[in-house]
């Protein structure tokens, strides 16, 4: 059964791109197939389709013997992971990190216990072993195309597509990579090549020749041809530890940009250092304000007389200003407001009596010697002496009332008692609305920065994720490794906002001469909030980069 077949393969792009144009192709296990061909004739499509990068318009892929057509995204990706191997003619191999590093992504199937040492062997198969903690930075050219070789030999793929792999090398260097691939046709591995080194492909089993999307030669090999038995494949068992193996990625991609990493974790530390400062500012400073408000309530003492007769005179208030711990005495006076209605009398009335009746005004003495006991409505009696009485009224002109009251604003405010209570409950009240304003814009802001960098870093490394949807890396996989940097970037950036905000609490409190309260959940809340910021911040440019296709990006 062919390892890799594919039939009457269609690719068009637009009216005047068809790369693909009725391709057929069979592979067996063991053989060594070259492509040559101008540039632009379709070699690097129909590598893409064999490889499952890219979805032909028409045709059929069949991977041993099963067709392709009717499988899942996420099924492509796992067969491509498993039995596909790439190496083209740029490595793409990650800056920062080192070549042993580089191979391990393409190992994440491999067993935990197993995989350390399967990447060292597949080095040394390659002539790198002793270039495991090497960056590749420090790599030649064809060191570092060797890794890329060994990165696609790792997980012991059925099947090795090629696309220029000694395109940019000397020819003493191509030469050994030419002999690795000759040891891996041996083995019983597929090679598909597509090159324009005739020399490369004067060494394969088949040569074929691509032009204007048309395959030219044998489509399927040749019965005279020598076609090396294929040897079975160990079908590598599956991690059982994938999410450590995405931490352990997502980790070092961190590490390797520790520029870009340290600005997302500044920008989640502003806004959680921000929100643990305002928010533990506003504990303190409230209950400050508490303490404060209670100890005024329990310091103001009134005294009030005993009897309506005697009265609190500025000699009382000099005694007890002079007590221990009194600070202040004043005198204060309550005048009751009474609200009397008001008659307007007819004119007739009022002038019915003008003039027309005799009044005479007679004295104490003169009342008594005539023995008046009830005086005429026109007899006025006139007492000796004043009577005092509790109800007494004092009518004062509107005129006089405004000039008597206190100017509206700061003085009005001044001039009346507080409500202490009432004035504690409404300071909280108010802190606390501050705070959590203050905190939803911080938050707001932090987000909005934190989803700039994910953007910014989705954009830079389009190249990176066109190469794990190769090594076969899904698209949900490709998100959530954005996802878990960015809630990484936030966690940390939280712990160290946290640590900061804790800062300013105790250096404002040392300051204004306050206790710090602290609550000893703000050390948890902190980090936690920046993980849960950096997370929801990548949520949107993490799908973004699900949808990059591989093929174009690695034709960059």
């Amino acid at each position: 059964m062919p390892v890799l077949q594919c039939l009457a393969l269609e690719r068009r792009f637009d009216a005047e791109n068809h790369p693909l144009r009725g391709v057929d192709l069979t592979v067996e296990a063991g053989e060594f197939v070259a492509i040559t061909g101008p540039s632009g004739s379709g070699k690097s499509t129909l590598l893409s389709v064999l490889g499952l990068l890219d979805i032909p318009d028409a045709g059929a892929v069949r991977v041993d013997g099963i067709d392709t057509a009717a499988m899942s995204g996420r099924r492509l990706d796992a067969l491509r992971g498993e039995r596909f191997g790439f190496v083209f003619q740029d490595p793409h191999l990650l800056p920062g990190r080192t070549a042993a590093q580089n191979v391990a992504l393409n190992a994440a199937r491999l067993d935990p216990h197993d995989r350390s040492e399967r990447i060292l062997r597949v080095l040394g198969e390659v002539g790198l072993a002793h270039k495991a903690l090497t960056r590749v930075e420090l790599l030649s050219g064809g060191e570092r195309q060797r890794v890329a070789l060994a990165r696609a030999l790792v997980h012991r793929p059925s099947v090795l597509l090629l696309d220029e792999p000694t395109g940019s090398l000397d020819e003493e260097t191509g030469d050994g990579i030419v002999g690795v691939l000759e040891s891996l046709r041996n083995g019983g591995m597929a090679l598909v090549v597509v090159t324009h080194d005739s020399r490369l492909a004067a060494r394969a089993d088949r040569h074929l020749s691509m032009r204007r999307g048309r395959l030219e030669g044998p489509a399927a090999p040749v019965p005279a041809a020598v076609v090396h038995a294929a040897v079975p494949l160990p079908v590598p068992p599956r991690a059982r530890r994938r999410s450590a193996a995405l931490l352990s990625d997502a980790v070092l991609g961190l590490l390797a940009r520790p520029s870009r990493a340290l600005v997302a974790v500044a920008i989640v530390a502003i806004g959680a250092g921000g929100l643990v400062a305002a928010d533990a500012l506003t504990v303190t400073a409230a209950r400050q304000v508490d303490e404060s408000v209670r100890s005024a309530a329990g310091s103001l003492v009134r005294i009030t007389p005993t009897s309506a007769d005697r009265d609190v005179a500025e000699a009382d208030a000099e005694r007890l200003a002079a007590l221990d711990g009194v600070l202040h005495v004043g005198l204060r006076w309550d005048v009751s407001d009474l609200r009397a209605p008001v008659t307007r009398a007819p004119d007739a009335v009022l002038d019915a009596s003008a003039g027309s009746v005799p009044v005479v005004a007679l004295g104490g003495d003169a009342v008594a010697a005539l023995g008046l006991v009830t005086a005429p409505a026109s007899v006025g009696a006139l007492l000796a002496a004043p009577a005092p009485v509790a109800d007494s009224i004092a009518l004062v002109g509107l005129e006089a009332a405004e000039r008597l009251g206190v100017v509206p604003g700061a003085d009005d405010a001044e001039g009346r008692a507080a409500d202490l209570a009432g004035l504690r409950s409404r300071i909280t009240a108010q802190l606390e609305q501050l705070v959590r304003s203050t905190g939803a814009v911080l938050l707001v802001l932090a987000i909005a920065g934190a989803s700039a960098s994910v953007w910014s870093a989705v954009a830079a490394r389009r190249s990176e994720i066109g190469l794990r949807r190769a090594l076969g890396a899904s698209r949900a996989g490709i998100g959530a490794l954005f996802v878990l940097e960015s809630a990484l970037t936030g966690l940390v950036g939280g712990g160290l906002g946290t640590a900061v905000g804790i800062g300013v609490v105790l250096a404002a409190s040392a300051g204004q001469g306050w206790t710090p309260v602290l609550a000893v959940g703000v050390l948890v809340q902190g980090p936690l909030l920046g993980a849960l910021v950096g997370g929801a911040a990548a949520l949107i440019p993490a799908r973004r980069s699900a949808a990059v296709e591989p093929a174009r990006e690695l034709r960059r």
